[in-house]
């Protein structure tokens, strides 16, 4: 969902019942997770456009955009490091950059070589479970 949404497209779910009629229990499952993760990250999906340049930045890192909107987002697919480091973004001046799910903004720096480094706090870091499929970081600036 998250790497269809980023290249722009829509992404059609598909879930069919049994010859009983019932939707199989690893279904609804995955559906239960996919909607506790868009509790938090549904702005980084719905109603967004991808980018005019990059969409992703690795393998495990996506782009979007809100439509009409400065603000960008980057969703990392993996456990980062204390630090990310995001080559496609730079933020506004005295922009606030979020981590959806978590109140306060993030301590960040912006290098014309090295790019947007963002540091994450400790306590971020020891959120992270199995559980966690991707953190979605919310930028207000241009894409570069």
């Amino acid at each position: 969902m998250i790497d269809v949404t980023a290249k722009g497209g829509n992404y059609l779910l598909n879930v069919g019942p049994t010859a009983e009629g019932l939707i199989p229990a690893p279904s609804v499952e995955r559906l239960n997770q996919i909607g506790q993760w868009l509790k938090i990250n549904s702005k980084a999906i719905y109603g967004t456009e991808k980018l005019q340049n990059n969409y992703k930045q690795g393998d495990k890192i996506r782009f979007t955009k809100e439509k009409g909107s400065p603000v960008y987002f980057a969703i990392v697919m993996e456990k980062p490091d204390r630090t990310i480091i995001l080559k496609n973004l730079k933020p506004k001046k005295d922009s606030k950059i979020t981590l959806l799910g978590y109140e306060n903004p993030l301590e960040w720096s912006f290098d014309k070589k090295e790019g947007l480094i963002i540091i994450l706090p400790s306590k971020v870091l020891q959120t992270w479970s199995k559980d966690t499929y991707a953190w979605t970081f919310k930028i207000t600036g241009d894409e570069i």
